[in-house]
């Protein structure tokens, strides 16, 4: 997770100065756990750097999540019109491993 503001404080000895907002999702696993890490990015790294540091997954979730749902029930549906024979739990057992089987393989996340 992304720090809102880490530089150089002191040479010698060496010496972070690290700001965490309190209301950022960063703030709560340092203050529980008593421990964080600062890794120094690359250049090679500047894309991924930029995009942890500007996206929030903790907002984005919500509306990724009601997205999937919203598919899924639309899928579902679809299905119950294709196959009138088919249950609905049979279609809902199937749409769960079809994800599952997604997830295992890299083609979806959450």
């Amino acid at each position: 997770m992304a720090a809102d503001w880490a530089c150089a404080l002191d040479f010698s000895p060496p010496k972070l100065t690290v700001v965490l907002d309190k209301a950022a999702q960063t703030c709560g696993p340092v203050e529980q756990t008593g421990t964080f890490v600062l890794q120094v990015p690359t250049v090679a790294q500047l894309t991924l750097t930029h995009q942890a540091g500007t996206r929030s997954l903790s907002r984005e979730t919500n509306s990724n999540v009601a997205s999937a749902a919203e598919g899924q029930e639309a899928y579902v549906l679809r299905k119950e019109k294709e196959s009138p024979d088919w249950s609905r739990e049979f279609n809902l057992e199937r749409t769960r491993m079809g994800v599952e089987a997604k997830m295992r393989s890299g083609m979806r996340s959450l």
